[in-house]
């Protein structure tokens, strides 16, 4: 068997007094699809937030291959290759559908890859859009006119814009029909 892509390995998590997690381990193979089922309020969200750095453990340690991952927040978590997709999605209602999928985004990187400019990056959000079976007429509204099922989708082109080595989905497909 080849080595996991990502492991958590006695993940700890408190607010308060209230343990969210308690030695919670997970293992993820290379092209392996993991759920995560539980009862509401059982830390599935949390065991995500933590896996993307969103939120630091008490005690535990992620791994991403054989690199030990800091946290430091979801910005250092991406550059690593992990991204999250949250429930209801965190974009922008003031700019556009092609500005919400690159906002953020290391420009290094985007250069690199071959998106320096907003035509390129309107033609990958296209491509990107396209792949999820989304009509393109999208790329330039602003999302304060979508509905969530469209605002759920720019997520995922979101996520899906950088190349990821593990994408987190915290019931982000809930609004999907």
């Amino acid at each position: 068997m080849s080595e996991p892509v990502l492991r958590a390995v006695n993940l700890s998590k408190r607010f308060g007094r209230l343990w969210a997690l308690e030695n919670v381990s997970l293992e993820v193979q290379p092209g392996e699809v993991v759920g995560v089922v539980g009862r509401r309020a059982s830390g599935k969200s949390t065991l995500l937030h933590v896996v993307a750095g969103t939120y630091p453990p008490q005690t535990g340690e992620v791994w991403l291959g054989d690199q030990r991952l800091r946290f430091t927040g979801p910005s250092a978590s991406r550059r690593h290759g992990i991204e999250l997709v949250h429930q209801r999605p965190v974009l922008s209602d003031q700019i556009d559908v092609t500005q919400n999928i690159f906002l953020g985004r290391d420009r290094s990187w985007r250069a690199q890859i071959g998106f320096p400019d907003q035509a390129c990056q309107a033609r990958r959000a296209r491509e990107l859009l396209a792949e999820l079976d989304t009509a393109p007429d999208l790329l330039h509204a602003r999302l304060d006119g979508l509905s969530d099922e469209q605002r759920q989708i720019v997520a995922l082109a979101r996520a899906f814009c950088q190349p990821a080595r593990v994408i987190l989905l915290d019931e982000a497909l809930a609004a999907l029909s």
